[in-house]
Protein backbone atom coordinates (compact mmCIF):
# COMPACT_ATOMS: atom_id res chain seq x y z
CA UNK A 1 0.00 0.00 0.00
CA UNK A 2 3.01 2.29 0.03
CA UNK A 3 3.44 4.92 -2.65
CA UNK A 4 7.15 4.22 -3.15
CA UNK A 5 8.14 0.55 -2.75
CA UNK A 6 11.83 1.34 -3.28
CA UNK A 7 11.81 3.83 -0.41
CA UNK A 8 9.97 1.30 1.77
CA UNK A 9 12.68 -1.28 1.05
CA UNK A 10 15.35 1.31 1.84
CA UNK A 11 13.81 1.54 5.32
CA UNK A 12 13.47 -2.25 5.70
CA UNK A 13 17.04 -2.88 4.54
CA UNK A 14 18.29 -0.20 6.93
CA UNK A 15 16.87 -2.09 9.91
CA UNK A 16 18.02 -5.59 8.88
CA UNK A 17 21.36 -7.25 9.48
CA UNK A 18 22.88 -9.97 7.34
CA UNK A 19 20.81 -13.14 7.72
CA UNK A 20 17.66 -11.36 8.91
CA UNK A 21 14.39 -12.29 7.27
CA UNK A 22 11.88 -9.99 5.61
CA UNK A 23 8.44 -11.59 5.47
CA UNK A 24 5.62 -10.33 3.28
CA UNK A 25 2.15 -11.81 3.12
CA UNK A 26 -0.04 -10.03 0.61
CA UNK A 27 -2.04 -10.14 -2.59
CA UNK A 28 -0.01 -10.06 -5.79
CA UNK A 29 -1.20 -9.65 -9.38
CA UNK A 30 -0.33 -12.68 -11.48
CA UNK A 31 -1.26 -11.46 -14.96
CA UNK A 32 -1.31 -8.26 -16.97
CA UNK A 33 -3.18 -5.63 -14.99
CA UNK A 34 -4.86 -4.20 -18.08
CA UNK A 35 -7.59 -5.52 -20.33
CA UNK A 36 -11.13 -6.70 -19.86
CA UNK A 37 -11.17 -6.45 -16.08
CA UNK A 38 -9.68 -2.97 -15.77
CA UNK A 39 -12.67 -1.83 -13.71
CA UNK A 40 -11.93 -4.54 -11.13
CA UNK A 41 -8.29 -3.43 -10.89
CA UNK A 42 -9.41 0.19 -10.44
CA UNK A 43 -11.97 -0.78 -7.79
CA UNK A 44 -9.32 -2.81 -5.95
CA UNK A 45 -6.72 -0.05 -6.12
CA UNK A 46 -9.08 2.77 -5.13
CA UNK A 47 -11.18 0.83 -2.62
CA UNK A 48 -8.22 -0.60 -0.73
CA UNK A 49 -5.87 2.36 -1.32
CA UNK A 50 -3.40 0.01 -3.01
CA UNK A 51 -1.02 2.55 -4.49
CA UNK A 52 1.09 -0.03 -6.30
CA UNK A 53 0.58 -3.56 -7.57
CA UNK A 54 3.95 -5.20 -7.91
CA UNK A 55 4.04 -8.73 -9.28
CA UNK A 56 6.14 -11.32 -7.43
CA UNK A 57 8.89 -10.94 -10.06
CA UNK A 58 8.92 -7.15 -9.77
CA UNK A 59 9.07 -7.45 -5.99
CA UNK A 60 11.98 -9.92 -6.22
CA UNK A 61 13.99 -7.61 -8.48
CA UNK A 62 13.43 -4.70 -6.11
CA UNK A 63 14.33 -6.82 -3.08
CA UNK A 64 17.54 -8.02 -4.76
CA UNK A 65 18.58 -4.42 -5.38
CA UNK A 66 18.20 -3.83 -1.65
CA UNK A 67 20.26 -6.86 -0.61
CA UNK A 68 17.57 -9.52 -0.15
CA UNK A 69 17.35 -12.98 -1.70
CA UNK A 70 14.07 -14.86 -1.97
CA UNK A 71 14.10 -18.02 0.16
CA UNK A 72 10.42 -18.99 0.16
CA UNK A 73 7.32 -18.26 -1.89
CA UNK A 74 4.09 -20.01 -1.00
CA UNK A 75 0.77 -19.47 -2.75
CA UNK A 76 -1.85 -19.35 0.00
CA UNK A 77 -4.77 -18.60 -2.35
CA UNK A 78 -6.22 -22.13 -2.18
CA UNK A 79 -6.62 -21.72 1.59
CA UNK A 80 -8.78 -18.61 1.32
CA UNK A 81 -12.47 -19.10 1.97
CA UNK A 82 -14.03 -16.57 -0.39
CA UNK A 83 -17.34 -18.26 -1.08
CA UNK A 84 -18.97 -18.10 2.33
CA UNK A 85 -22.64 -17.06 2.56
CA UNK A 86 -21.59 -13.61 3.80
CA UNK A 87 -19.42 -13.20 0.69
CA UNK A 88 -22.47 -13.74 -1.50
CA UNK A 89 -24.39 -11.17 0.57
CA UNK A 90 -21.53 -8.74 0.11
CA UNK A 91 -21.69 -9.19 -3.67
CA UNK A 92 -25.42 -8.53 -3.63
CA UNK A 93 -24.96 -5.42 -1.45
CA UNK A 94 -22.22 -4.16 -3.76
CA UNK A 95 -24.42 -4.30 -6.84
CA UNK A 96 -27.45 -2.84 -5.06
CA UNK A 97 -25.48 0.08 -3.60
CA UNK A 98 -23.08 0.88 -6.46
CA UNK A 99 -25.54 3.13 -8.33
CA UNK A 100 -25.81 5.38 -5.25
CA UNK A 101 -22.26 6.68 -5.73
CA UNK A 102 -21.28 6.30 -2.09
CA UNK A 103 -17.81 7.38 -0.98
CA UNK A 104 -17.53 6.45 2.70
CA UNK A 105 -14.69 4.37 4.13
CA UNK A 106 -17.16 1.50 4.54
CA UNK A 107 -18.11 1.71 0.86
CA UNK A 108 -14.48 1.86 -0.24
CA UNK A 109 -13.76 -1.28 1.79
CA UNK A 110 -16.76 -3.07 0.25
CA UNK A 111 -15.74 -1.96 -3.25
CA UNK A 112 -12.11 -3.01 -2.82
CA UNK A 113 -13.05 -6.29 -1.16
CA UNK A 114 -15.50 -7.18 -3.92
CA UNK A 115 -12.89 -6.47 -6.58
CA UNK A 116 -10.21 -8.45 -4.74
CA UNK A 117 -12.53 -11.44 -4.42
CA UNK A 118 -13.29 -11.36 -8.15
CA UNK A 119 -9.60 -11.03 -9.05
CA UNK A 120 -8.72 -13.96 -6.78
CA UNK A 121 -11.53 -16.09 -8.22
CA UNK A 122 -10.40 -15.36 -11.80
CA UNK A 123 -6.74 -16.20 -11.00
CA UNK A 124 -5.64 -12.64 -11.77
CA UNK A 125 -4.48 -12.18 -8.18
CA UNK A 126 -2.86 -14.57 -5.71
CA UNK A 127 -2.39 -14.40 -1.96
CA UNK A 128 1.24 -15.22 -1.23
CA UNK A 129 3.47 -15.79 1.78
CA UNK A 130 6.99 -14.75 0.74
CA UNK A 131 10.27 -14.65 2.67
CA UNK A 132 13.59 -13.04 1.75
CA UNK A 133 16.93 -13.18 3.58
CA UNK A 134 19.22 -10.17 3.89
CA UNK A 135 22.65 -10.78 2.38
Amino acid sequence: HCADPSRYLDLVAGTCRSGDLWVLRDDFPVVDRQGEQQRLWNDFRQGWHALNRLTPGETDRLAEKHGFDLVSDRDMTPYLDIDRPRDHLTVAAFFLLRPLGLNSAWWQNLRGGYALRQLLKSDRMSYRFRVWRRR
